[in-house]
């Protein structure tokens, strides 16, 4: 089954920088079912009108521990 659980933006944007860098997103999913969730992350303009990458696709195991974490690059 697929449904979409969350959507996250950053509100007021941010600064890319042009050598690279990291932007982190965090949540909490506190289905207990859950075990593997697909991600699927793309940056747009701020006003959300233009896509300005690709998007990420990514398939995470979820594990009930709070000290592991999924770094995608």
């Amino acid at each position: 089954m697929k449904a979409l659980i969350h959507c996250s933006s950053f509100p007021e944007g941010f600064v890319a920088k042009s050598k690279g860098g990291v932007e982190e997103l965090k949540t909490t999913i506190r289905d207990p079912i859950l075990d593997q969730v697909i991600t699927n992350v793309t940056f747009t303009n701020l006003k959300k009108t233009e896509t300005l990458s690709n998007t990420l696709t990514a398939k995470l195991n979820l594990t009930d521990s709070a000290s592991q974490t999924e770094t995608i690059q």
